[in-house]
């Protein structure tokens, strides 16, 4: 089976795919990725085969204010949507066009995010699949109809998913680094209790966030830090993070910290949140503005996981709240665990990746 990957060029989008489409080239699958050329280096560190598709993320902001000069300054869930299905999506399809003319492939998966290969395959007769990131699933848009659905987000978490055939996949945290000696004995080091601070890749959100509020808010609650940041040697954040006993990171090896980690500051996004839980450890989501943000949220606080901060409540004193909040009801961390055990004994990728193998053999050609 020849399979297309359409992704946008994001570490967010594809790594929860990542699972999925190793074992579908562990099972002999023919597999290519297509997304925006500037994400392709960080496609082949992780051995995969890349194709030219798609906008990169400064070509589709640029776009975005071109088309909609009154979105500047307005929040991302005004917006990002729009974005991703009336300017993302065909450009993407429009670069898939002549692969598929040329027979190519016969299945395509694309991240819940990237619209443009449902277009591409709805047009060119390809059965499409979508790959959730881990989020609650949203609601359908319509237009971009597809027949099959693979859900990562564990199902007490989950949302309605609209396809009409879907497998639930069990979300594996991938080991993409190996961790900095450095690192590693600054871990083992500490006195205090380990937080973990993430807010993503993508610079619209990891950037919106004071993650020097944050790493103060733990140092006054009774916690050392490690955060991944755009730039450790940030001034001002150098600063905080000396004065907090926090460590600042570019990249960091989930599976090596996070079984060191009593808890994690999170803006949501589904990669972080899912690594986090599958570990049984409680967060403390603060969403910066994706309608998926959101939903995790949400769907945190309800199922007991973790408690939410909204940006515009984020004061340092608020903070510090929500996490000695965190830490005086144990259910949080028992209702974690009880999670971590869902995800652990969800289904394999192997196992989806032959479920869906299987059902396209009975598709028509």
């Amino acid at each position: 089976m020849k399979v297309l990957v359409t992704a946008i060029p994001s570490w967010g989008h594809l790594v929860p795919m990542l699972g999925t489409v190793r074992a579908l080239e562990e099972a002999g699958h023919e597999v290519l990725v297509a997304t925006s050329p500037d994400f392709h280096a960080e496609l082949a560190s992780l051995g995969l085969r890349p194709f030219g598709a798609g906008l990169s993320e400064s070509a589709m902001l640029a776009e975005r204010r071109n088309r909609w000069p009154s979105t500047q300054g307005r929040p991302p869930r005004e917006w990002a949507p729009r974005m991703f299905t009336e300017i993302a999506a065909s450009a993407m399809a429009a670069d898939l066009a002549p692969l598929i003319g040329e027979g190519w492939p016969d299945l395509i998966l694309s991240d819940e995010g990237e619209y443009g290969g449902r277009l591409a395959g709805n047009s060119g007769g390809l059965p499409v699949v979508t790959h959730g990131w881990g989020t609650p699933a949203a609601p359908p848009t319509p237009g971009f109809e597809v027949a099959a659905h693979i859900d990562p987000c564990p199902p007490s978490m989950s949302g309605t998913v609209s396809a009409p055939v879907g497998w639930r996949l069990r979300y594996d945290v991938p080991n993409l680094i190996a961790p900095p000696a450095e690192t590693t004995s600054w871990v083992d080091a500490r006195r205090r209790p380990l937080a973990y601070v993430g807010f993503g890749t993508v610079p619209l959100y990891r950037d919106r966030a004071d993650v020097g509020q944050v790493i103060g808010a733990l140092d006054a609650a009774g916690f050392d830090a490690v955060c991944t940041v755009q730039d450790p040697e940030d001034p001002a954040l150098a600063a905080a993070a000396a004065g907090a006993g926090a460590r600042l990171e570019k990249f960091v090896s989930l599976p090596d910290l996070l079984p060191h980690c009593a808890l994690v500051v999170t803006h949501g996004g589904a990669g972080t949140t899912l690594a986090a839980l599958a570990y049984g450890v409680p967060v403390l989501v603060m969403p910066q503005g994706a309608p998926s943000q959101q939903r995790m949220a949400q769907a945190c606080t309800a199922r007991r996981v973790g408690r939410s901060l909204s940006p515009e409540d984020a004061a340092g004193a608020r903070i510090v709240e929500e996490i000695e909040a965190l830490l005086a009801e144990p259910t949080y961390r028992a209702e974690a665990a009880a999670v971590a055990d869902e995800i652990a004994h969800g289904s394999s990728p192997s196992t989806v990746v032959s479920a869906l193998a299987d059902w396209r053999s009975r598709q028509a050609p």
